[in-house]
């Protein structure tokens, strides 16, 4: 998959807006509430949640990446958070962030189970930081649909997308994104719950909002070319390229979704063991077999 770059994950926040800022509402929010936006990216849905917790709330944003943090404190400044929003740069499976700080914790796009990455180690440390009673909600990226007109060419580039890229390859079917609720259970969360929410992309687009379609579309097929038929990708080429007569997304009727779901628990009481990590024990049962 191409590189994602802050510029290129704003670009395209342009299309999946909607989609995430309904997915914040169902999280329900308390007004002047503490929240951590753990592995906030470039603070986009940081300042969000800002709005959800309103000016007597505060946001803690953490993340890895000191390049995706420097534009997420640009990002608070330029819109006037800087005095509810902070920013620190930590690694989720290991938070230096006292016990019950938090009254809530989101978490989006962030634990794809990459080896190394244990989607419930992060969400033991999540229920670690969160107060008893608080809400965790951890939201995917799920699905889209963004060629209109052409369902088999776009299931082909799917196959090669997921063949190619290690969070989906050759994964232990425990560890899909859409089977969260477990990796919930080995935190010890109750009331786990999931709802799903559609961005829907469709004509006439801005500048920005054209050129954030063909990122999309690169973003998740732009470096296929030696993993799909030469048929294949001639088409593909000629759908994407904005400067092509055969442009899909130049078409009157074109019509696309980004789909989003959330997986949203409570804490409970801080009692109870929580398992070592459903990512590890699942590979030890895969290499066991």
């Amino acid at each position: 998959m191409p590189e994602s770059t802050p510029e290129k994950i704003e670009l395209i926040g342009l299309l999946s807006a909607p989609a995430i800022r309904n997915a914040i509402a169902a999280m329900d929010i308390p007004p002047g509430s503490k929240g951590l936006d753990a592995g906030c990216g470039i603070g986009t849905h940081t300042v969000w949640l800002a709005d959800s917790v309103g000016p007597a709330g505060k946001i803690l944003g953490v993340d890895f990446s000191p390049e995706n943090l420097g534009w997420a404190k640009k990002t608070a400044k330029e819109k006037g958070y800087r005095t509810r929003v902070r920013f620190l740069h930590q690694d989720l499976r290991r938070l230096h962030i006292p016990d019950n700080t938090v009254d809530w914790a989101w978490c989006a796009d962030v634990i794809w189970p990459f080896p190394g990455m244990d989607p419930c180690a992060v969400l033991g440390e999540l229920c670690r930081v969160v107060k008893p009673g608080g809400r965790i909600g951890i939201l995917f990226w799920t699905t889209q649909l963004l060629l209109p007109g052409y369902p088999e060419l776009e299931a082909r580039l799917n196959l090669a997308h997921a063949r190619t890229n290690p969070y989906l390859h050759d994964l232990p079917p425990v560890m899909h994104f859409m089977r969260a609720p477990g990796w919930m259970r080995s935190a010890n969360l109750t009331g786990i719950g999931m709802k799903s929410f559609v961005a829907e992309v469709t004509p006439p687009f801005s500048r920005e909002k054209r050129r954030a379609v063909h990122s999309c579309m690169s973003m998740f097929w732009g470096e296929l070319e030696t993993h799909v038929s030469e048929s294949d990708w001639s088409l593909w080429q000629k759908l994407a390229d904005p400067e092509s007569p055969e442009c899909i997304y130049d078409h009157p009727d074109y019509c696309a979704l980004i789909v989003y779901t959330l997986f949203h628990a409570i804490v409970p009481n801080k009692t109870g063991k929580r398992d070592r990590g459903c990512y590890t024990e699942a590979i030890r049962k895969e290499k066991s077999t």
